[in-house]
């Protein structure tokens, strides 16, 4: 799993118990994103993405779990990283690294132009 250093403090909240108690959530629930009212389940990433989008004010078409996939995916091919990393990333994706290749990330010259791209973009940069 992918933990951005600044969600920490975020779920170090959402991992406190008197947080927790407060919301609602029952003791034994041992999800990160737990559904609240003593329930044993968890919450719903769709209808959370869609509650977000609507209080933004963003149409959720433009969100879809699907265009997410797609997003991560070309973002992670353009990152160096061992074959081993890769395969950890595509086992948390529920997918191979041809399904990664062939379905999920940017067609090849996308991803081609935005690799190039940041190169090009530091030579102008001096």
């Amino acid at each position: 799993m992918i933990v951005p250093d600044d969600t920490f403090a975020a779920i170090d909240i959402l991992c406190d118990s008197a947080v927790r108690r407060d919301c609602d959530v029952a003791e034994q629930n041992s999800y990160l994103f737990p559904s609240t009212h003593q329930s044993d389940s968890h919450v719903s990433g769709w209808h959370a993405t869609k509650t977000v989008c609507t209080a933004a004010g963003v149409e959720c078409k433009f969100v879809t779990a699907t265009k997410m996939r797609h997003y991560i995916s070309t973002r992670y091919a353009a990152l160096d990283l061992a074959e081993s990393q890769r395969d950890a990333f595509y086992k948390h994706m529920g997918h191979s690294s041809a399904v990664n290749h062939n379905i999920y990330q940017a067609p090849p010259a996308e991803t081609e132009i935005l690799r190039v791209g940041s190169v090009l973009q530091n030579f102008d940069k001096g």
